[in-house]
């Protein structure tokens, strides 16, 4: 009976190592598994060429009826740097601005989001109307008032500015874009005040599409 107790308590052991490593294995599997089938957030690579196009009214309402300001643009966007040519239009009330620019850039991108300072010359016209011959009366009944004589002006315009801009590609070939700038312009229909603000909203459209980066999948 002695003999068989020593026997028994020596198995005892080995059978609790045996379940207890093969509890290790099994949830180092389960671990395993879990973590394969947790994938990594993906990054995405945007095709270098792109279409822009904006409406730039934000920050001027426009009481006249006309095409309010706007750009489109086709653009180069390298990992760190970029170019553009493209078309610019800032309106106002009383005058307007207009003409081909050519800019610079630099930018960050982060996944679908890209973050971009950009550097612009534009070449183009500048038009306004002006009353400078209207003149004031006074009916016979006492009542004054002011008759507009409008004269439109155009002369030639250039202007350099600087942009601020954020893109989020929420398609694959289609992302949105915030903008805002600030020019200065040549000219003499613009009067004493040359320079104009923009902000505004846009599309832009890879041409190759938002693709994952090497080794990700989205």
């Amino acid at each position: 009976m002695r003999r068989f107790a020593l026997a028994r308590s020596s198995v005892l052991p080995r059978r609790s190592i045996a379940s207890t490593l093969a509890l290790v294995l099994a949830l180092s599997g389960a671990l395993s598994l879990q973590a394969q089938g947790t994938t990594t957030a993906p990054t995405y690579t945007h095709s270098p060429f792109a279409l822009r196009a904006d409406w730039l009214q934000g920050n001027s309402a426009l009481t006249r009826s006309t095409l309010p300001s706007n750009a489109l643009a086709i653009a180069y966007e390298g990992q760190y740097f970029g170019a553009s040519a493209g078309f610019l239009r800032i309106a106002r009330d009383l005058n307007s601005v207009e003409g081909g620019t050519l800019g610079v850039e630099t930018g960050f991108r982060a996944g679908r989001f890209r973050l971009s300072l950009g550097a612009n010359a534009m070449i183009g016209v500048a038009m306004a109307s002006m009353d400078t011959t209207g003149y004031q009366y006074v009916s016979t009944g006492g009542t004054t008032g002011h008759t507009p004589r409008w004269d439109y002006s155009r002369t030639s315009a250039n202007g350099f500015g600087g942009t601020v801009t954020m893109e989020y590609d929420f398609f694959k070939y289609l992302g949105l874009r915030v903008t805002g700038g600030s020019w200065s312009f040549t000219g003499a229909p613009l009067g004493n005040v040359k320079t104009r603000t923009t902000v505004g909203a846009g599309l832009t459209v890879p041409f190759g599409g938002l693709k994952p980066a090497a080794g990700r999948t989205p």
